[in-house]
Order: C-alpha cells, then structure tokens, then sequence
C-alpha cells in the first residue's frame, strides 16, 4: 500500500511539474475549437518547428471554443501571442485585429493570423504568417 501512495505522489509531482512548465512559458497560442483536429495540430507543430521551438514546450496552446474566451489579463504573462484563426472580439478585445502584422503593447507581441484549415489551402497566406514570424521571434530583422 505505501509503494501505491509514493507512486501517486509521483505522478501528481510530474503532472504538476508539466503543468508548470507549460504555464512558465512566454509563448501564447490561440485557436478556435473548431480547427482542433489532427492536420491542424500537424500544421501547428510544422510552423512552431520551423521557429526552431516546440508547441508542448515553449507555447500554451488554447483551443478558443465558439463562445469565445476572456483572453484579456491572460495575455500579461505572455511576451508573445500568436493567434489564428479567432478574432479579437472572441476574445473580449476591443480592437480591429489587421492579420500578418505584429502589434507591439506593454512589451508584448500579438500577431493575428488566419486558422489552420486556411493556411492549408492558401501557400500565399502561409507566406504572409512565415514572414510575420520571423520577424516577431527575431529570426530576422525588419
């Protein structure tokens, strides 16, 4: 029985431990609900490789359900946010997004882009978001 109780500590330690983990990072990723299925988790991870980063790692990943979500005092403890596919209104923001360009406030950086169903379809709009990046995680200067 002590060996089952020590295993159960283990194993709520590491998950917390996890949970920590994603909650440390810097990187904010936000998508609708909707586009949560296997091609748009293999896309996402394509994109986020491409950064020379890891999706599990080195961004929270939120799947904005059509209701919206309340994303506003959440963003403070990002330095970036990327966010396609959802608008600022779903997200309780009260601005016109523009997609492919970086918004600079407070020193955080906020990229508005289409969802991963689009950028599937469309090579021209996956341009428009590579190059935005680049820039946004200083891959490149502008």
């Amino acid at each position: 029985m002590f060996l089952i109780e020590m295993t159960d500590l283990y194993f709520d330690i590491k998950q917390i431990a996890e949970e920590n983990k994603v909650a440390n990072c810097d990187n904010l990723l936000l998508v609708p609900e909707k586009e949560k299925n296997d091609s748009s988790v293999t896309l996402l991870k394509a994109i986020i490789t491409a950064l020379k980063l890891d999706l599990d790692k080195n961004f929270r990943l939120i799947w904005v359900p059509e209701s919206g979500y309340s994303a506003g005092r959440n963003f403070s403890a990002y330095q970036k946010i990327l966010v396609l596919g959802c608008t600022a209104d779903q997200l309780g923001l009260n601005f016109e997004e523009k997609k492919y360009r970086i918004l600079q406030m407070e020193g955080q950086r906020l990229l508005f882009g289409d969802g991963p169903t689009t950028l599937s379809a469309d090579t021209a709009k996956k341009g428009l978001l590579w190059k935005s990046l680049q820039v946004m995680f200083d891959l490149v200067k502008q």
